[in-house]
């Protein structure tokens, strides 16, 4: 049977797990990539036999492009010409997000930089053969409100790798858009993952109070309404849609 499949990075935790699930539940087969073993192994842990029989997951690191062909592939040997292939490039990040701004170096912001844009670039380019050969495809990449408004409490090497995502999704689906291959961006704000909700609870609840009123519906968002936005956005429900940015924030960020 030809099924469709679902290629995701960054998969066992966060928004990236959730919308590893939310695949599984519609019938995907799901190709889920992560380096953290220790979060691989509670996903394997948890998830019903069900939908494990549907998912690969593989302990890859994506700066290493030897990964990136061992994907490309692990895809060629389970697509057929019917097949929708989903990307959701959903991995990134900053480690330096406590880092004064004065000490920042150029190295540090490079390395951001890297690690969000170019597995999305190298994975995007090779995957959009398959999607090409079958005439249809979805590229979900996942950006954040800090590429598209300034917040002063992220360092600008995350807001400046999140604004790449932006402009890389744009150009990408006006080139590929002839190919029947739909390219969007979501753009999460303040999503209640593991990470975030311990950062949360250890600040200062004034400074949290003052978040919230930021946010017009009162709260932090959930990771399974992001996995929702990307899941339409990835799936064969969106068939006109494609160059858009899509902002999850609870009313955040309005432009």
């Amino acid at each position: 049977m030809c099924k469709n499949i679902c290629v995701i990075t960054g998969a066992a935790e966060g928004i990236g797990k959730e919308t590893l699930f939310k695949y599984l539940d519609n019938g995907y087969e799901c190709l889920a990539i992560d380096k953290n073993q220790d979060n691989i192994e509670k996903i394997e842990k948890v998830i019903p036999k069900n939908l494990s029989e549907k998912m690969n997951i593989l302990n890859l690191d994506l700066l290493e492009e030897e990964s990136i062909e061992k994907i490309y592939q692990r895809v060629e040997k389970i697509v057929c010409n019917k097949s929708n292939i989903t990307l959701v490039n959903n991995v990134g990040g900053s480690i330096y997000w406590q880092t004064d701004k004065g000490e920042l170096s150029w190295e540090c912001f490079k390395s951001t930089l890297n690690f969000n844009l170019k597995p999305m670039f190298l994975l995007s380019r090779k995957l959009i053969k398959l999607m090409r050969k079958n005439k249809k495809g979805h590229i979900v990449n996942v950006a954040s409100i800090s590429g598209r408004a300034a917040l002063r409490t992220v360092q600008e090497d995350y807001a400046c790798a999140k604004a790449g995502v932006v402009g890389f999704s744009r150009r990408l689906a006006a080139e590929v858009g002839q190919d029947n291959i739909l390219v969007n961006t979501i753009c999460p704000g303040i999503i209640g993952t593991e990470r975030i909700l311990t950062r949360w609870r250890n600040r200062d609840e004034a400074i949290n109070k003052n978040i919230l009123k930021n946010i017009p519906l009162g709260r932090v968002g959930n990771p399974k309404e992001v996995a929702n936005a990307i899941y339409f956005m990835g799936s064969e429900e969106n068939t006109y849609i494609t160059g858009a940015i899509l902002d999850v924030n609870g009313g955040m960020y309005m432009p």
